[in-house]
């Protein structure tokens, strides 16, 4: 990803395209990236937010490969491999051709020329990239299994906070976008208004706020998650907060707790935002596009990938499958 003045987009492209095309992949080359690496590890090490997502993994399945570890620094990257006989820049040049292949590739460009000068910029900068007809790699869906669940972890954090975080594996509801349920979950969870979990939670000076959604993921699963900052006092009753929360989603389970009315609000609202929201820097608009394109179709892109629910058929049935993932255990 690279962002130029307009004017330099079609040498750029033909340069960037030549990464893929016919990368160098020197062998200082490769000891630079590892140092960059490196450097980028040691500055993860004093983030809270990198520190829990390896702590994530650490509790995870540790035959899965999502366990590993994520980022990589000089030593699992360089030394060890050197060490034990590996060519790490043959290595690299070799995970490149197992893993790059034209047909596993999106490209997002944004620029000032007419359409159809993009496109053919973009057909002739890279159509030389190999299409090695590579399938779309699968991971098993063990990530955390019955014994990695139900764990209360307690982390003393870099900076100082008090919240709680509660974390379900769930199947990925990517495929369910045109219904968008952890969108519906999400929109309830975080509601602040009367009658709320974060109404009762502030009301008895537990919390000061309340967010949830469903993150990242693998191509087995994902993650959905409430967190809940909390107020010194909630720090020392995190399990009546806990409680709070399982009852919340014990209601939205039982019958009349999932509404089309709200869903459709919920629906109306995500499709003004869509059309009226913001013009982004063109960099952020590349960058969400060309990942968004290996998950959606074409003709659905743009909603899908802002999240606007396009109908409400099967709705019922794809919001309680996913509150009953949402459960202590």
């Amino acid at each position: 990803q690279f962002d130029v003045n307009w004017d330099a987009l079609p040498e750029a492209l033909d340069r960037f395209a030549q990464f893929f095309i016919s990368p160098l992949i020197s062998g200082d080359g490769v000891e630079r990236e590892v140092q960059a690496v490196d450097s980028e590890h040691g500055k993860n090490l004093a983030v809270d937010g990198w520190r829990l997502h390896q702590l994530a993994k650490a509790t995870a399945n540790q035959q899965h490969p999502w366990a590993r570890f994520f980022t990589g620094n000089l030593e699992t990257l360089l030394t060890t491999p050197t060490k034990a006989g590996i060519d790490v820049r043959a290595a690299v040049a070799d995970w490149h051709a197992r893993h790059y292949s034209a047909n596993l590739m999106t490209a997002a460009v944004y620029g000032r020329h007419s359409l159809d000068e993009l496109q053919r910029l973009v057909t002739d900068a890279f159509e030389g990239v190999a299409n090695n007809g590579l399938q779309v790699p699968q991971f098993p869906s063990d990530l955390y299994t019955d014994e990695h669940r139900g764990l209360l972890v307690r982390v003393v954090p870099i900076k100082e906070s008090h919240s709680l975080e509660i974390q379900w594996d769930i199947p990925p509801t990517e495929a369910l976008y045109r219904q968008a349920p952890t969108n519906y979950l999400s929109h309830l969870l975080g509601h602040e208004g009367a009658g709320s979990a974060f109404a009762l939670l502030k009301a008895a000076g537990l919390a000061t706020a309340l967010s949830a959604g469903e993150g990242s993921g693998i191509s087995s699963r994902s993650f959905f998650s409430v967190r809940v900052e909390l107020t010194q006092e909630g720090d020392a009753r995190v399990g009546e907060v806990a409680e709070v929360v399982f009852k919340y989603l014990e209601l939205l389970r039982a019958p009349g707790g999932v509404s089309e009315q709200i869903y459709s609000e919920l629906a109306g609202l995500s499709e003004l935002r869509f059309h009226w929201r913001d013009k982004l820097p063109p960099y952020s608009v590349t960058t969400s596009l060309a990942g968004a394109m290996a998950h959606y179709p074409d003709k659905d892109l743009l909603l899908a990938l802002y999240h606007v629910p396009q109908v409400c058929c099967c709705m019922r049935i794809s919001m309680h499958a996913a509150l009953s993932l949402c459960s202590p255990l």
